[in-house]
């Protein structure tokens, strides 16, 4: 992972830069980082605020045949690998909520977009695109997620290095794909580790097109999908909805 890197200090998004250069053979682990982003992007094609002073990192995926069957655990595993990389690179205890949020105190602190490109049923590649706010301070959010979001800066004190979580996120990142094929329960224990709100929080689900409905989480399916608990007791298994999370139950 990171054999190959392109750096940008401003490009419209690496993820689609990712995709333009994976098209063009880019070899597998090639990673493309920027300063800033002028089109950054999340779920659902929403803009993603990118000023300097963030982590915006694309790494490109070829899946060979042995891991075919857990490619659909990447998001998960992207989400493992940055948790893991803010934690190990500047100590603060990041959690997850899913699908691919990065959350200190509640606040969020980075997200996650996977994106792939498909021959028929099987993927031509993978690209895991993350944006972390690293050294952000609260002049650099826009006024509408003031109080949502949050970087590494405030909630330390302190800036940090942005390549340091870069290169800890490269290698957490290798470390989680390889065990999409060799070892796929290992995602799902930790992952329940650094989740929060995966069991018995209330929640609103969220689809695209914008129904919504109450239910109540009850883990994660092994596929990487969450399972929600529906107020008839029918439980279902969440992929493309957006979950927002109320509250836990009380005992």
């Amino acid at each position: 992972m990171g054999d190959c890197i392109l750096t940008y200090q401003e490009t419209g998004s690496t993820n689609e830069v990712a995709i333009d250069w994976a098209r063009r053979g880019a070899p597998q682990g090639s990673l493309i980082l920027a300063e800033s982003q002028t089109a950054g992007r999340g779920r659902w094609q929403r803009e993603w605020s990118s000023p300097r002073g963030g982590l915006y990192l694309t790494a490109i995926l070829k899946p060979s045949g042995d891991i075919l069957p857990g490619v659909s655990l990447l998001p998960v595993a992207s989400s493992l690998a940055a948790t893991e990389a803010i934690r190990e690179a500047t100590g603060v205890e990041a959690k997850i909520r899913w699908p691919n949020d990065l959350l200190v105190d509640g606040r969020k602190v980075g997200g996650i977009l996977c994106e792939s490109s498909f021959s028929g049923d099987r993927p031509d590649f993978l690209v895991a695109g993350f944006g972390i706010n690293v050294n952000q301070t609260r002049e650099d959010f826009p006024l509408e997620l003031s109080s949502l979001a949050t970087s590494l800066r405030l909630v330390t004190g302190r800036p940090h290095e942005v390549y340091l979580v870069a290169a800890c996120l490269a290698e957490r990142l290798e470390h989680w794909w390889e065990a999409c094929s060799k070892d796929p329960s290992a995602i799902l224990v930790r992952w329940d580790e650094l989740a929060c709100g995966q069991r018995e929080a209330r929640v609103t689900v969220r689809h695209k097109e914008g129904q919504e409905f109450e239910a109540v989480t009850s883990g994660m399916a092994d596929d990487g999908g969450l399972r929600v608990r529906l107020a008839d007791g029918r439980v279902q298994t969440l992929y493309t909805e957006e979950v927002v999370f109320f509250r836990t139950l009380d005992p």
